[in-house]
């Protein structure tokens, strides 16, 4: 089977034909299939994250759509999982350690685990990308806790706005500086 190219028209549907699993049922025994936005979702200020493989596959897929504008998670660093990104859609900017480099269609970016990394998209559009961590539940957990304490837009002058830093140490996540290229 030959993938179609990025100038391809039918590149835009590689992300509805990724053969990952139902989550509430995946095995790693049995194959299943998600369509784009199946999954277990949520939502984080202005990115929309949808995991899509279960805990014993040993990893998880997660789906992310950012909104137009810029969105992005300043540098920091985790020691209990490690990810690969790989851009869909839209343009990106990672840093991983002292090396800050821009990624399009098709770029992929990995950071190991406890290296201090960070992202931000660049592109005006939506963007899009296939986060895989590793070992599986980890990212999700955090992930499903900030998106909880998120009763309404995340507003911090809001009463009981969600302490964000207190959830990041929790999951061992330390944030370093503000934000990429900036």
């Amino acid at each position: 089977m030959t993938l179609p190219s990025p100038q391809s028209p039918s590149y835009d549907m590689l992300p509805q034909i990724i053969a990952i699993g139902r989550p509430s049922e995946m095995s790693t025994d049995d194959p299943a299939y998600l369509n784009r936005g199946e999954g277990r979702t949520y939502q984080m200020g202005r990115i929309t994250l949808t995991f899509k493989a279960s805990e014993d596959a040993g990893y998880s897929i997660c789906e992310t759509v950012d909104a137009p504008g810029g969105t992005g998670a300043s540098l920091h660093r985790h020691p209990t999982y490690q990810e690969t990104h790989i851009v869909m859609e839209g343009e990106y900017e990672f840093q991983i350690g002292d090396q800050i480099v821009r990624l399009g269609p098709g770029g992929m970016a990995f950071m190991p685990k406890g290296v201090v990394h960070g992202i931000r998209k660049i592109s005006g559009g939506i963007g899009r990308q296939l986060i895989i961590s590793s070992p599986a539940g980890v990212f999700e957990a955090f992930v499903a806790e900030v998106a909880a304490a998120q009763v309404d837009t995340g507003n911090a002058d809001r009463a009981g706005s969600l302490d964000f830093r207190a959830i990041c140490a929790k999951h061992g996540i330390e944030f370093i500086a503000e934000s990429v290229g900036q």
